[in-house]
């Protein structure tokens, strides 16, 4: 069975990715899965993800690696349930690599992960105020 990668929530600063399947990757590609249709990507910027929250299950034999530009970020035992949040008091956000693509891989049995994505940077609204100004430039998003 082939990994499926689905967007569960996409705002302008808040993600949540579902990864489920067998034996198979699933990338995440920060500068076109995470861009909403009102979004652009900052002209000069770099798209910048950080990981706020994990939660998995799965067979006994399933193990889900997350993987940042060749970087292991997590690797988790499907069979150990779990959850980590971290944007509460005392975690932060994983930052590891936040300019380059997620890469989940999962090995063994069937498993499933939900993964928080908190947009830090490099992502602008297409969608101008109603009110403007002498010093706006209209032929420039988010001026």
């Amino acid at each position: 069975m082939a990994v499926v990668k689905s967007f569960l929530k996409l705002t302008e600063t808040d993600c949540v990715v579902k990864v489920a399947g067998t034996a198979a990757s699933a990338t995440i590609t920060l500068a076109t899965d995470l861009l909403r249709s009102t979004e652009a990507l900052t002209a000069g910027g770099t798209p910048r993800v950080v990981i706020t929250g994990l939660t998995w299950t799965g067979d006994v034999s399933g193990v889900i690696s997350i993987v940042r530009n060749g970087v292991i970020v997590f690797t988790l035992v499907s069979s150990a349930t779990g959850q980590l949040d971290l944007s509460g008091q005392f975690t932060v956000p994983d930052n590891t690599e936040a300019t380059s693509n997620i890469v989940v891989t999962i090995s063994g049995g069937q498993a499933e992960l939900m993964m928080r994505l908190q947009k830090v940077a490099g992502y602008s609204s297409k969608i101008e105020p109603s009110e403007f100004s002498v010093y706006d430039n209209t032929s420039a998003v988010g001026s």
